[in-house]
Order: structure tokens, then C-alpha cells, then sequence
């Protein structure tokens, strides 16, 4: 009895301790950290009813407590203030709530034209969330999912959210950074930080990367269908758009350029198609990203990168198609 109680002491210890996930730093995974990022979109007044939103949970206890920040898609600072919960729970929250919140001269500078039509129709952009926020200890207790919504066609597609990870120590100094208002190392998800948590699984050796990778699938079901590519980077760059190989579902496989200009960049990725890699709907394909590109241009080893693609279809009140995943990644 007495063995027991030292074992449900010590399961206790680890489970209220919120130590540091152990996990692979350098790369959005699946377990409870810190901070999270939120690429988000939202339909302007009378131009759709799409919504962006976020479920936090607090897993550990440690109460979460967010100072955040409202980015434009070229990270501009447009708003920001503090959000709190209590030990152990679900907080919510939708980016039409906090766009309500903000001065409308703020708010223009997050209008987007989503559909290609020539008129700005969404308010899009990034919010960064900073866990522990005024308090002393930090952790990482927080997972989070995110979910587009269009309320009245029957859509909710949702991913898990990127949360990054609290670390204050790492074998590698590529794999970890002070990105926090309050000078706060966390992971980076940057193509070295990535590298360098492989290494030191095989040999213990950090990394300077050569190169990253994406590997975006798209799926359009018909004319009305769409695939959107969110990608987030650390920076407004590369200024030019990269030059990269696009495969349909039969292998044919053609060079064409894609548009990375900014820190969000939210693509309607048909735009972007070659025209020759398919005949009729649906189209389907993935893209290889590789960063230097087929010219050797746009890489840049610390420049951190998440990406998410949405396959849906706005034009059938069915929502026979509507997935949210996120994007798979590699570095060397």
C-alpha cells in the first residue's frame, strides 16, 4: 500500500508539473506548449458568413493566461490585449468577436479580395497568442483547435492549432528563440530548428539547414470549388514569387511560380495552376515547394514557416467538401 501511494505521488507530481512537452521542437506537432498561432479569416458584411474559430484547454492547471496580438497579412500590428481562463479549462473565442473590438480604421487594413473577384470580400491576418502571460512560472499547458465555419451552408472544418513550445534550454541553439513580448525562448519552427531536432535523434550533432520543403495537396472538385494554401512565415519574404514543381494525380509534372511575398499569404491555389496539367474537374495534384527553389532563390535557414491547406467547395449548400489539414514539411 505504502509503494502504491508513493507511485500515485509521484504520477501526480509529473502530471501538475507542466514540464516542457517532450517532443520534437522545431515543428508544429500535436502536443501542449505555450503560445499559439492563429491564422484566421473572416467574411466581411454582407459578403459570406465564413468565421475563424479557436478552443483552448488548459490540460495541466496552470491557468492560462494570453496577451495577443492581431497581425495583418504583412504583420502590422493592428490590435492587441490580454485573455484568460481558469485551471483546467476550455476558453473560446472567433475573430469576428475580437475584428469587433477594433478600431475600423484597423480593421480596412485586414481586407482581402478571397475569391478573385476583384473586390475585397474577408478580413484576413495572424493573431499570436502569448501563454503565462504575467506570470512568473512559465509552461506548457495549452492545446488548441482552430475551425473555419460557415454557419448557414452546414460548414465546420477544423486542425489542430499551431501551439509552440516553451523551451529554455535545447542541445541546439537553432532550435529555439526569443520570439515573446516578454523575452520568453520557445521553439522555432524554422528549416535548421527542424534539421537539428532530427539530428540529435541519430547523432548528438546540431544542424545549419540547406533547405526546406512543403508538400501541399489541392483538390478542386469543380468550377465553383476552391483549395486554399495558408501560409505563415517569420517574415515578409521572399519578396519574389518562388519557382516550384507542380504534379497532378497521374504524375505529370510541370514548373510553374507561387506567389510568398508575405508573412500570411492565403492562396487560391487554381490562379496558380498550370493550365496543361488538367483537362476537366475534378483537379487534383500536390505541389513540391522546395525552398531554394528550381532557380536557387527564397531560402533562408531561420526563417520559420506553418502552413494549412482548405479544400472546400463555397458554391454547394451541401459542403460536400470541406477539410482543413496541415501541410507537410521537410529539411536538409
Amino acid at each position: 500500500m505504502k509503494k502504491t501511494f508513493i507511485v500515485l505521488a509521484v504520477m501526480a507530481a509529473l502530471m501538475f508539473s507542466a514540464a516542457p512537452s517532450q517532443a520534437l521542437l522545431g515543428m508544429p506537432d500535436d502536443v501542449p506548449g505555450k503560445d499559439i498561432l492563429l491564422p484566421f479569416l473572416a467574411s466581411m458584411p454582407g459578403k459570406g458568413n465564413v468565421n475563424t474559430l479557436l478552443a483552448v484547454t488548459d490540460v495541466y492547471g496552470a491557468i492560462p493566461s494570453f496577451h495577443y496580438t492581431v497581425y495583418t497579412k504583412r504583420s502590422e500590428t493592428v490590435f492587441d490585449e490580454n485573455w484568460k481562463g481558469t485551471a483546467f479549462d476550455i476558453i473560446s473565442t472567433d475573430a469576428l468577436t475580437i475584428i469587433g473590438k477594433m478600431a475600423p480604421s484597423e480593421v480596412k487594413k485586414l481586407e482581402i479580395d478571397l475569391d478573385g473577384d476583384g473586390t475585397k470580400d474577408t478580413w484576413a491576418g495572424y493573431i499570436y497568442f502569448e501563454g503565462n502571460y504575467g506570470q512568473a512560472t512559465k509552461n506548457n499547458s495549452t492545446v488548441a483547435q482552430m475551425m473555419f465555419v460557415d454557419m448557414p451552408r452546414g460548414v465546420a472544418t477544423a486542425a489542430n492549432a499551431p501551439v509552440i513550445e516553451y523551451a529554455p534550454t535545447a542541445v541546439c541553439p537553432q532550435m529555439i528563440h526569443d520570439r515573446t513580448i516578454t523575452n520568453t525562448d520557445v521553439e522555432l519552427f524554422s528549416a535548421s530548428a527542424l534539421l537539428s531536432g532530427k539530428s540529435i535523434q541519430i547523432s548528438p550533432l546540431c544542424a545549419d539547414a540547406k533547405g526546406f520543403a512543403f508538400f501541399p495537396r489541392y483538390y478542386i472538385i469543380n468550377p465553383g470549388g476552391k483549395t486554399y494554401l495558408f501560409i505563415w512565415k517569420s517574415e515578409n519574404a521572399p519578396a519574389a514569387s518562388l519557382h516550384v514543381w507542380f504534379f497532378n494525380a497521374d504524375e505529370k509534372y510541370v514548373s510553374s511560380t507561387l506567389p510568398l511575398p508575405d508573412e500570411l499569404n492565403i492562396i487560391d491555389i487554381e490562379q496558380y495552376l498550370p493550365l496543361g496539367l488538367h483537362s476537366a474537374y475534378p483537379k487534383e495534384g500536390w505541389i513540391q515547394l522546395l525552398i531554394p527553389d528550381t532557380d536557387g532563390a527564397g531560402f533562408a535557414a531561420n526563417r520559420e514557416w506553418v502552413g494549412y491547406t482548405w479544400m472546400t467547395d463555397p458554391t454547394n449548400p451541401m459542403a460536400s467538401v470541406d477539410v482543413l489539414t496541415p501541410i507537410h514539411r521537410d529539411a536538409w
